[in-house]
């Protein structure tokens, strides 16, 4: 009977050690990921042109590693918010691009 109890312990304890190495690497992930411009409403992308944001969509990778699918775009505030879907965890990813203003 005793063995029984240590070996739920054991499995108990791997499997918390596992969620919580999980959670760290996620939170890393994200702070690591809110420095990099287009992730964050506050660092977006400055757009030269076009082909900057296909880029940047292309290059795009969600909190697992997965690739982002472009679902379309939005103005919001002053900004384009490129909506996205993660291709293996179906997690939203929104990117942040910002058109610089031209003075005449």
């Amino acid at each position: 009977m005793d063995f029984i109890l240590l070996a739920l312990l054991v499995a108990m304890t791997a499997v918390s050690g596992r969620a919580v190495a999980r959670w760290w690497k996620r939170r890393r992930f994200v702070a690591l990921r809110r420095e990099v411009p287009g992730y964050s409403p506050d660092r977006p992308v400055l757009l030269k042109s076009a082909k900057v944001m296909e880029e940047v969509v292309e290059a795009a990778r969600c909190v697992c590693g997965g690739r982002v699918q472009n679902l379309g775009e939005t103005p919001r505030l002053g900004q384009r918010v490129v909506r996205g879907r993660c291709v293996d965890c179906d997690r939203d990813v929104d990117l942040y691009f910002v058109l610089p203003q031209f003075l005449n």
